[in-house]
């Protein structure tokens, strides 16, 4: 059964690998895009290592701490394309100005600051204050993933089946920046 098992989560993480790579390939192979999808990547992983060693004692403490790595590593990642370190992707922009009435500038700078706070959190999310800021990253990280179903209702006149499903995809993928801060 466990071998079973193993080749049921090796599908999925290697397809969301191969959709990260993907995703690197397209940004222009920024590495941020990579540390972005760090939850897309690792959470199959860490689901797998929980089934398969659930009974020790120390599994525990380890599997939160590889959780708050991911975690950090997801809002580090988005952090620094809304930072604009190597270039702010245009679809940041475009869901900013869509659903929040920004300029160009306003939402530049509104990106800065949400990616400074993002940094921010992912660091203290080590430290003994980390309670204080889990809620910024729960509250931020189910934002910014159904922004992405609201962004795709408000910049197309009609969503037909094929973009709902493209929006919402992001959306489902995204989920876990918020919910995986609550566990």
């Amino acid at each position: 059964f466990r071998s079973k098992l193993h080749f049921v989560y090796a599908i999925p993480s290697l397809l969301l690998l191969f959709h990260s790579l993907n995703a690197l390939i397209k940004s222009g192979y920024a590495p941020e895009q990579l540390v972005e999808h760090s939850l897309k990547i690792g959470l199959p992983i860490l689901l797998l290592l929980t089934i398969e060693f659930r009974n020790k004692k120390t599994f525990d403490a380890q599997l939160i701490k590889w959780l708050k790595i991911l975690t950090a590593a997801a809002f580090i990642g988005h952090a620094v394309f809304a930072i604009g370190l190597h270039y702010v992707p245009e679809n940041f922009y475009d869901m900013t100005m869509t659903i929040l009435p920004l300029s160009r500038d306003e939402a530049t700078v509104f990106l800065l600051v949400v990616g400074i706070l993002d940094v921010l959190c992912a660091i203290m999310l080590f430290t003994p204050l980390n309670k204080f800021f889990i809620y910024y990253l729960i509250l931020w990280g189910i934002v910014t993933a159904i922004a992405r179903t609201w962004y795709g209702l408000l910049a197309t006149d009609y969503l037909t089946g094929p973009q709902f499903l493209d929006f919402a995809g992001n959306t489902i993928f995204r989920l876990p920046h918020g919910i995986i801060p609550i566990l």
